[in-house]
């Protein structure tokens, strides 16, 4: 077990050690989140990480919703749409003169096939990448959350939950 004064934290790094804390949500619980940003340890942590910060029961159930969508077979499925949005990012990054892959690319392909496997539509992924990156904006090298990282956060739970809710009345 470290101990980091500094950033007042305590770390597990041996895997038998975190495995036991995994196993043991009583004394080693997420309900605070898990950033090391002062401002983000308290009990209002969901908003910022939903599943990050829970513990079992309840996150076991968020838990096996979201690991569905990343079956194997799933996965695989998703493999035609997936290299169609890559190759989009690419042409449009190969057709500057100076390419910039990391921004350009890598940046942004996540959040694309996040938003397709959302059900996001084209029109809002500009305003939904926006709200994520502003989540993990920091204020400075201490790497304090950046004070619209939770306005942020709630924008995203709002923006969503209308999305679901949209989603299940036309079952699309």
């Amino acid at each position: 077990m470290y101990r980091n004064g500094e950033r007042d934290f305590w770390a597990l790094s041996r895997h038998a050690d975190v495995d036991a804390a995994l196993r043991d949500p009583k004394r080693f619980s997420n309900r605070y989140g898990v950033q090391l940003e002062p401002s983000a340890w308290r009990p209002q942590a969901r908003q910022m990480s939903w599943i990050l910060a829970m513990d079992p029961p309840k996150h076991t159930v968020a838990r096996r919703l979201v690991s569905a969508a990343f079956t194997p077979r799933r996965v695989a499925g998703q493999e035609g749409e997936i290299r169609k949005l890559a190759r989009a990012r690419l042409e449009q990054m190969l057709s500057r003169a100076e390419p910039d892959f990391a921004a350009e690319f890598a940046a942004l392909l996540p959040m694309d096939v996040i938003a397709q496997m959302t059900g996001v539509p084209t029109a809002d992924q500009e305003q939904v990448r926006g709200w994520a990156g502003e989540m993990a904006k920091r204020e400075d090298r201490a790497a304090e959350l950046g004070a619209g990282a939770a306005t942020a956060a709630r924008h995203l739970a709002r923006y969503y939950a209308a999305l679901v809710a949209d989603l299940a009345a036309s079952r699309r």
